[in-house]
């Protein structure tokens, strides 16, 4: 091992100083993988035989950095620093009482038990045979009881296989299936962390699929299980489950068109997408990759949010309209159980709202986009109030269910209008948020209360927003023409 990374360096150096204190000092898991096939981390896991914690806020005092305690009885802490414009995260964890060796053979997969001596950095300690695996490209258990010690590895098994295209072999596999029961016993907050950082790995596509194959969806995402049974309905080529599974990689491929440089669209009309795309390329980047939440970012949420955005279809009974079938309802209803799974898997109020808004919106009407600027300016202004932060991730979502539904015999015609009317969110939400978006105000409360003798009530509030939308239609442009608009209409 090999390690000149500046960062490894300066925590190295930091730890080392304290090692009188905190005694043996190991470096293990993600970062020494990540080293060994020649990519860029940004995580470092420690184990320390005394006083982890300590260790952790000595580190985030040095830095300037955040510090928070995870498990206090196991000493576990983190510190979040920045260090050159990167955000870096820090873990230390209290050393097996036996020592390293058996700190690794408690460890989840073979690919992440593999350690330095921070006093001999040059030396891999690999017992279990990791580096070999790596090579090899496969996926084993440090032992048989590692998915019992801690049931939340059946989830990593499929983060760490897609991201590193490994194998997972026959008996593995089987023994995930029998122990997915055991994901009843795993906290919310560790499996919602563990579906984020799921969703945000470059290569995500396949995921869903291998979830669902290893018998994980039941216990992750009951709701979406049901959709199984809705067979392919016009216009939709497949079953709704397919369907949802084809939506969210679809989604996602457009996603990592715009944030992975040199990212490949095989597929010809999500190349066409994104050129329409490219012209609000440093947005979407900025915009994708915001947190919401420390360590969730708008990426992940939406991609959550696509793997609801039918979940209700199977409790509505659909209605064969003009030869195509509809489930009238389902965007709001699916918006609704979206909310409530995101609730029990502990995320924020920011991010429920995300998801919420994201789902019940998913649909828009493209036909506004067909008339005059009036009549668009009007309907961006609505769907923008009603869609909110989520606007953006809606025109994805939209793109992908379209091309989900259709598949191969998607028209070049429907598919035009769907670029043009994303092209023209986008268009309102970066180019020109103060005209469609947050219009200036032109009158407030105060002047309608000044003007016309109104008391304070609700009915200020419809009246304000009238004077918003005639403002966005271009009826009123000044405060002038929207007392005297008032005059006339009160």
């Amino acid at each position: 091992m090999n390690f000149r990374e500046a960062t490894f360096q300066a925590l190295q150096e930091i730890l080392l100083s304290n090692q009188r204190d905190f005694g043996e000092i190991y470096l293990v898991g993600g970062y020494i993988r990540d080293h060994l096939l020649g990519c860029t981390s940004h995580d470092f896991d420690f184990v320390i035989k005394n006083d982890a914690i300590k260790d952790a806020r000595i580190i985030a005092n040095h830095f300037n950095g955040a510090f928070y305690i995870l498990d206090k009885t196991r000493q576990t802490a983190r510190a979040l620093i920045n260090i050159e414009d990167e955000r870096i995260v820090v873990d230390c964890t209290l050393l097996h009482p036996h020592g390293i060796l058996s700190d690794l053979r408690q460890r989840d997969f073979t690919i992440n038990a593999m350690a330095v001596d921070l006093k001999k950095p040059d030396d891999l300690i690999d017992p279990l045979g990791g580096y070999e695996d790596l090579v090899r490209k496969r996926l084993r258990l440090c032992n048989d009881d590692s998915l019992l010690l801690d049931p939340i590895r059946i989830v990593r098994s499929v983060r760490f296989t897609q991201s590193y295209s490994l194998s997972i072999p026959t008996p593995l596999k089987e023994h995930i299936r029998e122990t997915c029961v055991k994901l009843v016993d795993v906290s919310n907050e560790r499996l919602r962390d563990e579906i984020i950082n799921l969703f945000s790995i470059k290569r995500f596509i396949g995921s869903i699929e291998l979830m669902d194959e290893l018998g994980m969806i039941n216990f992750i995402f009951p709701e979406i299980s049901s959709l199984k049974k809705i067979p392919p309905l016009k216009p939709h080529v497949n079953d709704a489950f397919t369907h949802t599974i084809r939506t969210i990689n679809t989604m996602s491929e457009l996603i990592r068109s715009v944030l992975f440089e040199n990212y490949e669209l095989h597929d010809e009309k999500l190349f066409e997408a994104r050129q329409v795309l490219e012209k609000y390329i440093n947005n979407l980047k900025k915009y994708f990759l915001k947190e919401l939440t420390p360590g969730r970012t708008i990426m992940a949420l939406a991609h959550f949010a696509a793997l609801y955005h039918d979940a209700t279809k199977s409790y509505i009974t659909a209605v064969l309209q003009d030869g195509k079938y509809t489930f009238p309802g389902h965007a709001e209803m699916s918006a609704q159980l979206a909310s409530q799974r995101a609730t029990t898997l502990a995320f924020s109020g920011i991010e429920v709202d995300f998801i919420q808004r994201l789902v019940a919106n998913h649909m828009i009407e493209e036909t506004y986009f067909r008339g005059d600027k009036k009549t668009r300016d009007l309907y961006l202004y609505k769907f923008f109030k009603k869609a909110k932060l989520s606007s953006v991730a809606v025109c994805f979502l939209h793109l992908a269910d379209i091309k989900a539904t259709y598949e191969e015999k998607l028209s070049n015609e429907r598919w035009a209008n769907a670029l043009e009317c994303v092209h023209q969110v986008l268009d309102g939400w970066f180019n020109r948020y103060d005209e469609v978006v947050e219009p200036k105000k032109l009158i407030d409360g105060y002047d309608l209360i000044n003007e016309f003798g109104l008391k304070p009530s609700k009915s200020i509030g419809n009246l304000l927003e009238t004077i918003r939308e005639k403002q966005v239609s271009g009826e009123v442009s000044s405060k002038e023409d929207a007392l005297e608009f008032l005059r006339r209409h009160l």
